[in-house]
């Protein structure tokens, strides 16, 4: 027992002296790759009887639906940037990238498909399993919009 266990110790150790790092892509070779989960079938039953029809089940969509839908949201955002910022020296082109894609992450904490958005959606996927119908107030952007409606009603 003792003698199989080295020699699996012993033979990770080499199989990592082995491994290679992934070599580095050009930023520019890089393309632009979206997932859209269309049928997440365990989830969308429950979601059909959740809201009653197939078809509006898709209001509450499932975790992996919103995970890709997040993910397509950051994903073509930063691509775009990243393809859009067009400057000579390197060094203001990597600092114009990057506050962009914070600005821009800054935003999207609190817009519909951002993370604040996805992660309300999961505790929504959550409810929609246990058969209870729900909203995301997230969907309502810009966030100010119900701050100012409350507001009036003062």
């Amino acid at each position: 027992m003792k003698t199989r266990f080295s020699i699996q110790i012993l033979s990770l150790f080499f199989l990592k002296q082995v491994s290679f790092a992934q070599t580095k892509i050009p930023a520019d070779t890089i393309g632009l790759y979206l997932e859209f989960p269309v049928l997440d079938m365990p989830h969308q039953f429950y979601a059909t009887r959740t809201t009653g029809s197939f078809f509006t089940g898709y209001a509450n969509p499932s975790m992996a639906q919103s995970l890709a839908m997040s993910n397509n949201l950051y994903s073509t955002a930063h691509y775009g940037i990243n393809r859009g910022v067009r400057l000579k020296n390197e060094f203001f082109r990597k600092l114009l990238g990057s506050a962009l894609v914070l600005g821009f992450d800054l935003i999207s904490l609190y817009a519909p498909f951002g993370m604040g958005w996805l992660h309300e959606e999961y505790h929504r996927a959550v409810l929609t399993r246990r058969e209870i119908n729900s909203f995301n107030d997230m969907n309502t952007f810009p966030v100010w919009a119900s701050y100012r409606f409350s507001q009036k009603n003062r």
